[in-house]
């Protein structure tokens, strides 16, 4: 580590997936990405309902344990970089929010940030473009079109990627939520999921 602060007040609560935390005091801050939940415990003995499958981690292994995921370590594409910004932006409001926010919150938040600068920097830099938006590019190389099924932030990341080169759609549920991206993206075709007709041959699950 690069990085030395006091983190035995530090504790995190992990859930996979978007099934909602329950039982958690309103202040507790809660980053949630795609793919995971982690709230940030006043104590890992704080009354909350868990499922099977949640972990909590204290201390130096909640350190450890939420750098890696910010380094991409445990995402589907080993080393993405959104997951990082993701992060950053999290922790940036985190910070400023004065409720959920204590001295040791805000060190171990700033010491993740510097951390995972370094470990990118030292140990991952042949994976400094995995990233989803750069995948879906190289895998749809040979493709004129693409369709997105999602209406979240992956696709909002994946976006950037391909609007130059390709036609694009985007199918999903709420076409109003998806509204947004033709305002930066004027021929974007958004579609709905249970009324669409017609897709591209190239289709991308980002949700």
């Amino acid at each position: 580590m690069k990085y030395k602060l006091s983190m035995d007040d530090i504790s995190l609560l992990h859930r996979r997936g978007a099934n909602p935390l329950s039982g958690l005091d309103s202040q507790t801050l809660v980053w949630k990405t795609c793919l995971r939940q982690i709230a940030f415990l006043s104590s890992p003995h704080q009354d909350f309902a868990l499922e099977e499958t949640d972990e909590i981690f204290s201390g130096s292994a909640a350190f450890a344990f939420l750098l890696e995921i910010i380094c991409g370590l445990h995402s589907p594409v080993v080393g993405e970089t959104e997951v990082l910004g993701q992060f950053k932006n999290f922790a940036a409001g985190a910070i400023e929010n004065e409720s959920s926010m204590n001295p040791p919150l805000r060190q171990f938040l700033q010491a993740l940030l510097l951390n995972a600068k370094v470990m990118r920097a030292e140990h991952l830099v042949g994976l400094g473009s995995q990233g989803y938006g750069s995948l879906v590019r190289k895998l749809s190389k040979s493709e004129s079109s693409v369709t997105l099924m999602g209406s979240g932030q992956l696709v909002e990341e994946i976006l950037p990627w391909l609007a130059k080169q390709k036609s694009l759609q985007v199918v999903c549920r709420n076409p109003h939520k998806a509204a947004r991206f033709q305002e930066k993206y004027p021929s974007l075709k958004v579609a709905q999921t249970e009324t669409v007709t017609e897709v591209y041959s190239c289709v991308v699950i980002a949700a």
